[in-house]
């Protein structure tokens, strides 16, 4: 009778030296275990850096180190005490271990990565899958510490894909519910292959100490070395993975795994070359492998008995046997694992280009509302110098004011989609750092007097003269947060420091306003999110302001934060890296374009002006408002016009270039005009607002840039600097 299905014929103490050595199997790895799950805790925690929060992810890493200590005490404890208690008390201690492990894996794919970060997501989700299928020899001597641990860690991460509405996080969600009820299966089965083989182990075992007592036949003796090794077949083939022992090359056994893999049957494989399995493109590699097998796998292919190729994961070695080494080779197919990686490369280059779609849809977008933009503002300032009474002037500044407000939208879109989709280069430059200060609040002057707010500054005296950073991107910062708070505070006092602290800047702007409920401290960075978002709230505003201001902080590596609290105001802080500048403010020339420069009182000429703009609105626009200025203007409306005009008569001091036209765009006209050596200085005059546009247009040649919509007062320091006697 079959030992393996007649339950009674197993002696209990062999059931009992089962259960204990499949509770040591779970010990003995658990020191190596639990440092694999610290080492990739940290890892994760480094790559996610940046992306996630600190103090989350410390306070979970911090986690995991207690619970690893907790179970190498465990392990400490069972090593001096495990014959105190039975084998049921150490599998439970263990299993909660694996479990509470599982949890906090789990946990690492909900709560680390940043919401909707797809690469960070599919990353986290690919560890939790490595680590439920390597856990699977590990744990599955008790299939049940297996499954608490697998479930635990991948549920969490998959109930958290199906929570976004996105196909492809469904995708993932899916694909992982299968590749988990796969893990279980195969740790089903390994639990019972280790059963098996323990069985099989101690019931020798106990043949041995009967044989020793009794005289048998030799007949008898080989029977059951033939029903043994039938066992070991079944063992074999069994297995999901493809078996062959060899020797010299040459198989001589072959499991049903091999056989399902390449559609051979056992007597075909039986006596034919490895190679004969083996795709002829790596066929060397795979022989050299078998012959000095290494602890690593090999990747490579196999082939079916039609002449396909699937690719496998190969592993080699050498095992005793009847007093010799026989040769075995393991193949795995791993077709699954590779598509999966094909799919989330996919994934990952779709979600690229959605990124880039949306960036080029909203430059389109940009240019397309600045154009009506700048009528609307052009019209408005041209207006505003004419004879109008009290109330056509209040009307015509509401209506700048919105226009102002449009643009600063459009611009802050702009940038939002600049930062997300990766393509944001900071532009570093040294300045003046107190003069920049001051260039800040000397613009927020207007909104402070306008809320009955006063501001006091703290600048602390060992503030560098110069420091190198995003003029830009700081000033914007700066304007924002400072903006924010003269938004919620009437009537108020607010504090503006700057004070230095190791290596780093620090700014801090307090106000006096209602404050920031706690539960939405770190909600008001979010994207169009306010703290008061009724139908009722008091203040307008597209809740962008602060977003832009997180990333850009992100973007130049520091942090920003608030704390406060109802009634007592916020506290702002940006934290940012410090780069001194040791040169003099009289020695350094910073490249600016003209209409950035303030420029003192210089006299200046009338120039002859040739303005290339194909839209009639804004030829009339441009037309006025350079006129006003008292100079001389003559109008073409495309780049083939400009060029053939210059080739005519040169008498222009001075072009305004627009980008997109017909016949020939602004661009090409530009470089003829400087391959046919016109070194007439010539300004970029666009509704293309996005980052690199000016670097791209004086690359081509041009002298400046100024976008649409034109203010008058950049208009006139442009002027100015291209007419000074």
């Amino acid at each position: 009778m079959d030992i393996f299905t007649q339950k009674v014929t197993k002696p209990s103490e062999v059931e009992q030296k089962i259960s204990t050595e499949q509770m040591r199997m779970l010990y003995q790895n658990l020191p190596l275990n639990t440092l694999f799950h610290l080492t990739a805790g940290f890892i994760l925690c480094v790559l996610l850096w940046t992306k996630s929060d600190h103090r989350l992810l410390l306070v979970w890493l911090a986690a995991v180190g207690m619970i690893a200590l907790l179970k190498l005490g465990s392990y400490f404890y069972f090593r001096a005490n495990k014959e105190k208690h039975i084998t049921r008390y150490w599998n439970w201690v263990f299993g909660i271990g694996a479990f509470v492990t599982g949890i906090m894996w789990g946990l690492a794919g909900v709560i680390l990565v940043p919401h909707e970060a797809l690469r960070y997501e599919l990353f986290v989700g690919f560890i939790i899958a490595g680590m439920a299928m390597g856990a699977v020899p590990v744990l599955s001597s008790v299939k049940e510490v297996y499954y608490s641990f697998a479930l635990a860690a991948d549920l969490p991460y998959i109930a958290h894909m199906l929570s976004h509405e996105s196909d492809i996080y469904v995708a993932v969600a899916i694909i992982h519910c299968l590749f988990l009820l796969l893990m279980l299966v195969m740790a089903n089965r390994m639990n019972k292959l280790i059963k098996e083989s323990l069985l099989l182990r101690f019931y020798n075992v106990d043949l041995v100490d009967k044989l020793q007592g009794e005289v048998l036949s030799h007949r008898q003796t080989e029977e059951k070395l033939r029903e043994n090794e039938q066992r070991l077949s079944a063992l074999a083939n069994a297995s999901f993975e493809g078996i062959v022992l060899h020797h010299d090359g040459i198989i001589i056994e072959a499991n049903r795994g091999i056989c399902e893999m390449t559609d051979f049957p056992v007597d075909e494989l039986t006596g034919s070359p490895v190679a004969a399995i083996i795709s002829k493109s790596c066929h060397d590699d795979v022989m050299a492998y078998i012959k000095n097998p290494t602890n690593l796998p090999l990747e490579a292919e196999a082939c079916r008995k039609d002449g396909s190729c699937f690719p496998i994961e190969i592993r080699a070695g050498f095992a005793p046997y009847r007093g010799e080494l026989l040769a075995f080779v393991v193949l795995r197919d791993i077709t699954h694992y590779k598509e999966l990686l094909k799919t989330q490369a996919m994934a990952r280059l779709k979600a690229e280009e959605a990124d880039l779609s949306k960036t080029e849809f909203l430059a389109a977008v940009s240019h397309e509302l600045r154009t009506p933009l700048n009528a609307v503002m052009g019209f408005t300032q041209l207006l505003h110098d004419t004879s109008l009474n009290d109330e056509q002037q209040q009307h015509l500044s509401v209506i700048y004011q919105s226009g102002e407000q449009l643009l600063h939208l459009i611009n802050d879109l702009l940038d939002l989609s600049r930062i997300e989709s990766g393509r944001f280069d900071l532009d570093i430059v040294s300045f003046d750092l107190r003069s920049e200060l001051n260039h800040v609040l000397s613009l927020m002057s207007l909104k402070l007097a306008d809320n009955n707010n006063m501001i006091r500054v703290a600048f602390a005296d060992d503030l560098p003269e110069l420091i190198e950073a995003d003029r830009l991107r700081l000033r914007q910062i700066l304007i924002n947060v400072l903006g924010n708070a003269i938004k919620f505070t009437e009537n108020g006092e607010i504090e503006f420091s700057v004070y230095i602290e190791g290596e780093r800047l620090i700014f801090t702007i307090k106000d006096s306003g209602k404050g920031i409920p706690e539960d939405k401290l770190d909600f008001i960075f979010g994207k169009f999110n306010q703290v008061d978002s009724s139908v009722s709230r008091q203040h307008g505003g597209t809740g962008l302001g602060l977003a832009i201001s997180k990333r850009l902080v992100e973007v130049m590596k520091g942090t920003i934060s608030v704390s406060s609290k109802l009634g007592g105001g916020a506290v702002f802080r940006v934290d940012l890296p410090l780069i001194k500048n040791d040169i003099s403010s009289e020695q350094l020339t910073i490249d600016k374009p003209a209409h950035e420069l303030l420029l003192k009182s210089a006299e200046t000429k009338s120039l002859n002006i040739l303005l290339v703009e194909d839209d009639k609105t804004n030829q009339m626009i441009a037309l006025a408002m350079l006129k006003k200025f008292g100079h001389n203007i003559t109008v073409v409306e495309n780049g083939q016009h400009a060029v053939d005009l210059c080739q005519d008569k040169n008498q222009f001091q001075l072009i305004f270039m627009d980008i997109q036209m017909p016949v020939m765009d602004g661009i090409t006209a530009t470089q003829q005009l400087r391959q046919q050596g016109v070194s007439i200085p010539i300004i970029a005059m666009t509704a293309n607002a996005m980052t690199g546009d000016r670097e791209f247009y004086l690359k081509a040649g041009m002298n400046d840039y100024i976008s649409k919509p034109i203010f008058t007062d950049a208009l006139r320091i442009i002027l100015e600097h291209y007419s000074r006697s």
